[in-house]
This record gives C-alpha cells, sequence and structure tokens, in this order.
C-alpha cells in the first residue's frame, strides 16, 4: 500500500533534493580545488539522475496478488553513483581542469534548483497540514 508521501510526490521531491545536494557537493570540490595541480573537475548530470531514479521506479516493481502481502520497499540509488568526471580542455600547465566561472554558473543554477524543491516540498506539507487541520 502507498503512503501518503508516495502518493502526492514528496518521496520523489526528497530524492531530487539528495541529487541537488550531491551535485552541490561536487561543484564545491570542484571550486575548492580550483588551484590544485592535476585535479580533474566532477560532474553530476541532475537530469541523469532524476531519469534513472524514474525509469528504475518503474521496472522493478514486484506485484502481490493479495492485499495483505507484504509490499517490497527499495531504496533509490544512490546520487554520488553518478558523478563522472567534466573531461574540460585544459589550458594550464599544472593539469588543472577547473573552469571557475562555469563552476559559478552551475552553483547558482543548483541553488535556485534546491530553492524550487524545498518550496515544492513545503507546499505538499502545508496542504497536508490543512487536509488534517479541517477534518
Amino acid at each position: 500500500m502507498l503512503s501518503i508521501f508516495d502518493k502526492n510526490g514528496t518521496n520523489d521531491l526528497a530524492y531530487s533534493i539528495r541529487a541537488v545536494n550531491e551535485k552541490n557537493v561536487q561543484i564545491s570540490r570542484n571550486i575548492a580545488n580550483a588551484d590544485t595541480p592535476f585535479y580533474k573537475a566532477k560532474k553530476l548530470d541532475f537530469y541523469e539522475v532524476m531519469g534513472e531514479y524514474f525509469s528504475a521506479g518503474s521496472t522493478d516493481k514486484l506485484y502481490t496478488t493479495n492485499g495483505k502481502h507484504i509490499q517490497p520497499v527499495s531504496e533509490p540509488m544512490d546520487p554520488a553513483a553518478f558523478v563522472h568526471f567534466q573531461n574540460n580542455p585544459s589550458t594550464r600547465t599544472d593539469g588543472n581542469d577547473v573552469n571557475r566561472e562555469y563552476e559559478m554558473t552551475e552553483l547558482a543554477a543548483n541553488s535556485i534548483m534546491h530553492q524550487m524543491f524545498t518550496d515544492m516540498v513545503g507546499g505538499k506539507f502545508a496542504t497536508i497540514k490543512e487536509i488534517i487541520r479541517t477534518r
């Protein structure tokens, strides 16, 4: 049986926030290591993570033949598993390929996504709270 958080998409939003947080970790590491010789920038493609999350959720379902059967619980994949090297062309002599301007742009976009998802979760909980209050 699906919980209220499955039915209204809160669990999907929670996973989205996990993915955005992991992307933020990678961007922060890239910025912090911008002057580290031979450091190679890493990235996380949010759309790849979420595409895998939703496709795995639809194909890995187990079906039960009776409503009293125990429903399977599956943990979504860790977003850190989708971290890859950016493979930027480096013009520096020390082999570091971090592009600070690109990373700062990605950080700004990622911050906006994080705020959007947290606002959406807040809206879901406000709706649940209102439903409980009016009953």
